[in-house]
């Protein structure tokens, strides 16, 4: 099994990335994995305000007039043993410099948008950045991810490499990497 990363502008990944130029659609999602990003709005100047990336539980929102959209929302999960939201989309970019406005990146990491600078997306939750005013390139950048194992603890193993956290929850063993390493049953 693989997880897809999150795309770019207009690109396809696990999650899509929002469109900025005028008319323009966001990047396809992959199925399972993310949503679509969100279209851009309509011309200004040389630009429209850009569409919010896609998030794991919703599409981002389309940009409108000089209003960028809004990254989608992530999916919250339980596999921690507590429910934590992952996978936000990163807030859609100002459409033109004579309209610096911001848009909101979506619950579960989404990074904010910003004219001048934009959020990265959230550490070990695979948020995606949020976008600044594109042809000045200032945008944040994917947040890193993490991998959850659940293993009913009468059959862990204990076999891990690298530096996972480990805990239980109820009968399950869970084993969190943020980095690399390896667990052998």
């Amino acid at each position: 099994m693989s997880a897809t990363g999150g795309g770019r502008g207009y690109q396809v990944g696990g999650s899509g990335g929002g469109a900025w130029e005028p008319g323009s659609s966001g990047g396809a999602g992959t199925s399972g994995q993310g949503n679509r990003g969100g279209n851009a709005g309509g011309a200004v100047g040389n630009y429209g305000a850009g569409g919010g990336g896609g998030g794991k539980g919703a599409a981002g929102t389309n940009g409108s007039g000089t209003t960028p959209g809004a990254g989608g929302n992530g999916a919250a999960s339980n596999y921690s043993g507590t429910s934590v939201t992952y996978a936000g989309g990163g807030g859609g970019g100002s459409p033109d410099g004579r309209y610096p406005r911001s848009a909101s990146g979506g619950n579960g990491g989404g990074g904010n948008s910003s004219y001048n600078s934009a959020g990265n997306g959230g550490t070990n939750l695979g948020g995606g950045g949020g976008t600044g005013y594109p042809p000045n390139g200032k945008s944040g950048s994917g947040g890193s991810g993490i991998v959850i194992l659940q293993i009913p603890t009468v059959s862990y193993s204990g076999a891990v490499t690298g530096s996972p956290n480990v805990s239980t929850s109820g009968t399950l063993t869970i084993v969190k990497y943020t980095g690399s390493g390896t667990y052998s049953p």
